[in-house]
């Protein structure tokens, strides 16, 4: 048995009341909303494979592609895209050798951009998983690269 049936098998009465919880636990046991898991909770709870899609898209909780070890998220908000947010992105790009909304091989790292985050004074802003890197330039997209690479013996 997959994760997907054991987490639907923790919901044993099929209620359409459950779709969000169902997609929760799922998130959590496979890090991301799958394909498959969409057409298992679609057939399971008895609802259209695209109103589970259009319910998973609707909330910003949810993911569609795993999630990398050090997830990269650039600010996007127009301070930080003022101060040089879209070279940042170009930068980290070029390092990594992917795209936003990609995770390298390993998946080691994962870049995204996300709306203002709220720092605006301190741009650009960067997040590695829940740390904030501020006033961050682009001499300092190789150095953190580098940092999180030899913490992991890379």
């Amino acid at each position: 048995m997959n994760k997907i049936e054991e987490v639907l098998q923790n919901f044993p009465n099929h209620d359409r009341e459950n779709l969000l919880p169902i997609l929760q636990e799922i998130q959590k046991a496979e890090g991301y909303i799958s394909e498959d898991a969409v057409v298992k909770v679609g057939a399971y709870l008895n609802i259209p494979t695209s109103k589970v899609y259009a319910v998973s898209t609707f909330y910003d909780q949810f993911r569609f592609t795993d999630k990398a070890k050090y997830q990269i998220h650039l600010c996007n908000g127009t301070a930080c895209h003022l101060e040089g947010a879209g070279n940042l992105l170009k930068a980290f790009e070029k390092q990594l050798n992917i795209s936003s909304g990609q995770l390298t091989k390993d998946k080691l790292f994962g870049i995204a951009t996300q709306p203002c985050m709220g720092a605006c004074g301190m741009a650009p802003v960067v997040k590695v998983n829940e740390k904030f890197y501020t006033g961050f330039t682009l001499d300092m997209v190789q150095e953190l690269i580098d940092s999180i690479k030899e913490s992991e013996g890379v």
